[in-house]
């Protein structure tokens, strides 16, 4: 199973350290297929998309901040239009105190953890490459 954790920074001089974070538990629990992709608010959306697009992946998780979430959620609406089999999860302290009204409001987002993520994209992956069903807000505690 392939998992892309993704975040869109602010320049290229960040880095977005929740996402190696998760990369390293995930890789610690099996899963060897982790990609981390990272672009910058100034790049070409349509590129990014693309980018994203190319990696085919069967798990996107993005990694959401007040100056991102905007443009993930474009770029996970057309993902999820690309790829419709893809899942698409959200994670960050933008959606970390968002309820199912969220998630009823943004269709296109099969999951949202809530809190510390480490765990529970863990919980997710497995559960979904075990083809079961997991609960669409995962809260990962603070």
């Amino acid at each position: 199973m392939k998992i892309v954790l993704f975040s869109l920074n602010a320049s290229r001089t960040h880095t977005n350290l929740a996402i190696r974070c998760l990369a390293k538990n995930l890789k610690q629990n099996g899963f060897d297929e982790v990609v981390i992709i990272e672009r910058t608010e100034k790049d070409n959306r349509n590129d990014t998309l693309a980018f994203l697009y190319q990696e085919k992946a069967d798990i996107y998780g993005f990694s959401t901040y007040i100056w991102n979430i905007d443009a993930h959620l474009t770029l996970a609406q057309n993902l999820k239009h690309l790829l419709p089999n893809s899942k698409i999860l959200f994670g960050g302290p933008e959606v970390s105190y968002h309820d199912e009204s969220f998630l009823d409001s943004h269709s296109y987002i099969d999951y949202l953890i809530r809190g510390e993520g480490e765990d529970a994209i863990v919980t997710i992956a497995k559960t979904i490459d075990q083809n079961l069903k997991a609960p669409k807000i995962i809260d990962g505690g603070v």
